[in-house]
């Protein structure tokens, strides 16, 4: 087995204030981007770990037209934004991936 050295994060919760891109988060969503960059080019081998919590999938509202999707969604997404159904769950987690594109 080859030799790796860890890069172990966690607690990214990325989604969380989705939509809202406060200057705070916008920097730090910058700096995890610089930070992955770094590693993945310094020429080491390494092994990234994400011990838990990269996605907030619960924190994140969205209503279906902010997705563009509003067939087969349980009634209550359309009243109360999206909530933890599957076809829901799936288009809040492609909203986050969108909008982390660079960490992707």
């Amino acid at each position: 087995m080859e030799n790796r050295d860890l890069l172990v994060i966690s607690d990214l919760h990325l989604g969380e204030g989705l939509g809202q891109r406060e200057r705070k988060t916008e920097h730090l969503e910058q700096q995890l981007v610089q930070f992955l960059d770094h590693h993945r080019l310094d020429g080491a081998s390494w092994r990234l770990v994400i011990n838990g919590d990269m996605l907030e999938l619960i924190g994140v509202t969205l209503m279906p037209s902010e997705v563009g999707w509003v067939a087969g969604l349980h009634h209550h997404d359309h009243h109360y934004g999206l909530g933890g159904r599957a076809l829901a769950a799936a288009l809040k987690l492609q909203a986050v991936v969108e909008h982390q594109q660079d960490v992707f």
